[in-house]
Order: structure tokens, then sequence, then C-alpha cells
């Protein structure tokens, strides 16, 4: 049980309209790797390679071929090799950044990652839950989903404080948003 958290699940208009404008996001970012994808298929790649950002969401990384490139064949394609992938699948090369080719590819994936969508940051941010705590040595933030057309927001509460001292550090939930208990939120979610 969850003691250092406050749950809450939002459903009706207000939720749908935020739904709404994650699936939009969702579809733009799909759309932008999509091209990328296509791009750099056309360029002799095997496709991009998706990387987890530091605070969350992805990002494209590079490209990816099926064999090794040769190191005449990487600076003619303005790459240079970052790595295995680990379930060998291939081989991830960054842009080289000293030849037109790489600074052409660096800018292509930087436009696709400018379409990079965060659902959880997106809900966060306008339902006003915005949280960040340090406690125990471990930093905490605020967290959000969608499952069955409803919103569920995790906000992280200061722990060893009195009730009265967390409502006033705590964000202030909207009107359709309700606080719900831990085994409702979880059941919500299907878990």
């Amino acid at each position: 049980m969850d003691k250092q958290s406050k749950f809450y699940i939002g459903e009706g208009p207000e939720a749908s309209e935020i739904i709404t404008e994650v699936d939009a996001g969702i579809a733009g970012e799909k759309e932008a790797r999509l091209k990328l994808n296509d791009d750099v298929m056309a360029m002799s790649f095997s496709g991009v390679w998706v990387a987890k950002s530091f605070m969350g969401g992805t990002r494209v990384g590079g490209v990816m071929t099926t064999n090794r490139l040769t190191s005449e064949e990487e600076r003619a394609l303005g790459v240079k090799f970052f790595q295995r992938m680990g379930d060998a699948s291939g081989y991830a090369y960054k842009p080289r950044l000293s030849t037109k080719a790489g600074k052409r590819l660096k800018t292509m994936i930087d436009e696709a990652n400018k379409r990079a969508f965060d659902h959880s940051e997106h809900i966060i941010k306008r339902t006003g839950m915005d949280a960040l705590v340090c406690s125990a040595g471990k930093l905490r933030h605020s967290v959000a989903c969608i499952v069955n057309n409803r919103l569920f927001v995790k906000v992280p509460v200061p722990a060893g404080l009195d009730p009265d001292e967390v409502a006033d550090k705590a964000p202030v939930p909207p009107g359709w948003l309700r606080e719900a208990k831990e085994s409702e939120w979880l059941a919500g979610m299907g878990r």
C-alpha cells in the first residue's frame, strides 16, 4: 500500500477533452516517426532506433542497419557506429556531424523528436496535478495514464508531515478529478 501518494480518477467531458488531445499528440508523433523511418529506409538504412528519455517518453536515437557497415560506408552515409542492438536485430548508428550527410540526418532526427509526445506529462500539466517530492532519498513525481477512456493520476505527497502541511503543499485537483483509494485506482487500470 502506497501511503506516500494520492490517487485520482477522471471521467466525463473534461477527461474526454484531454484524452482527445493525447490521442492527437500520439498520432502526430507516430506520423513523424513513420515519415522519418521511410526517409532513412530510402537512404539504405533498415529503420530508426528509439531510446527512452531520461525523464520518460521516448526519442529517436539514430538509424539501424541489419549488417555492420564498413568505415567507408559509414563516412559516405554520414553515420558512426553506436552499438549492436541487444536483441541481435542489427546495428545502431548515430549521425556523424563532421559530414553533410550526417548533419542532414541529424536535422531529420531532430525534427521527428520535436513531435515527441509524453502523454503522462500532458495529462499532469492539463490537470494541474504536477508535484515533485523528495523523501527518503528518492525523488518522486506525478504520473498519469489513460485506461478505458478514464484518466488515472498518481500524485506523491511528502512523508512525515502533518495533514495540514501536506494540504498546503499538494496540488488542488479540478472538480471532475475525484480522489480514489489505491485499490480502486489499481483495479480501474486492470491490475
